[in-house]
């Protein structure tokens, strides 16, 4: 970085061949890794961590360098998925949860677009949004991120293999329980395949919720990312006995962590409305899409 100003004002990479092994693999993806912040910095110098680290990883996969056993993931499996995507700490598990978004990103979108999202002057969210609207996709970030839970969770990736991600497993039915979702984290909640179930959900703070309701059976992938706006709730149903999941994230508020609150009933026999009538209004469209 400091060579990136007056008086020197060039992209320079330093690497130490003593003890470094500058013929490794891990040489190679050092060097890949830190050539992705000179061009992303050429391109966007004020882009935020998460997003430049994100995709330096991920230069790492595309020049053929980077570990992507699911052992690599575990510390982010097992222990962060409930921490916040765009909230730097330098953890270990803060690099994989930006790798995972951005390697998402790109098998959604493609490289160029990868291309397009590095050189958006602005940063974070609003950069990802502007390239979607580029690329005149419909969805934004907040539809991307639920999408994107569900495939780390379905373990849809095709260069990544993936292990176990951890969830709670609810008792249905239940009463109402109050738990905590993290601002751009996901609390994952494991429903079991009981059938005919129908949940209320709502934020308790003043935040903004996205539940997106994953379906697991691999002969019918799933996921529907709602949108639940503070104060409001919303009752969804779910029909036949495949495990579901349901991934909630906080995509609002000025806390790291806010509440949320959670019922779930057995449908009574007689009520069969449409299987993917999510929100339960009575019809099938685009609000159970969203």
């Amino acid at each position: 970085v400091e060579n990136q100003a007056p008086p020197v004002s060039h992209e320079i990479l330093y690497l130490d061949a003593n003890p470094f092994a500058v013929n490794s693999d891990l040489a190679r993806a050092t060097i890949t890794h830190e050539f992705q912040h000179l061009t992303h910095w050429n391109a966007d110098p004020k882009e935020e961590k998460w997003l430049d680290e994100g995709c330096s990883e991920y230069a790492e996969l595309a020049c053929g360098y980077k570990d992507t056993t699911a052992s690599e993931m575990d510390s982010f499996l097992s222990l962060a998925t409930n921490t916040d995507l765009t909230k730097w700490e330098d953890q270990s598990w803060d690099f994989d949860h930006a790798y995972l978004w951005v390697t998402y990103f790109v098998q959604t979108y493609g490289e160029s677009a990868l291309r397009t999202l590095i050189a958006d002057p602005d940063n974070s969210i609003l950069s990802v949004n502007n390239t979607l609207q580029a690329l005149n996709k419909p969805e934004r970030f907040d539809h991307l991120f639920g999408q994107w839970a569900a495939a780390v969770y379905r373990d849809d990736y095709t260069a990544i293999d993936l292990g176990t991600v951890k969830s709670n497993p609810l008792i249905v039915p239940t009463d109402p329980v109050t738990r905590q979702a993290t601002l751009w984290g996901v609390d994952y909640l494991t429903l079991g395949d009981t059938s005919n179930l129908a949940l209320t959900i709502g934020p308790s703070d003043n935040n903004d919720l996205l539940l997106t309701l994953i379906h697991t059976d691999s002969t019918r992938p799933l996921s529907a990312p709602l949108t639940i706006p503070s104060g409001q709730t919303r009752r969804i149903h779910t029909y036949g006995s495949a495990n579901r999941v349901l991934a909630i994230t906080t995509t609002s508020g000025t806390g790291a962590e806010s509440g949320y609150t959670l019922s779930i009933d057995a449908l009574t026999d007689g009520h069969t409305p449409q299987a993917s009538d999510f929100d339960a209004n009575g019809e099938v469209g685009f609000s159970d899409c969203l």
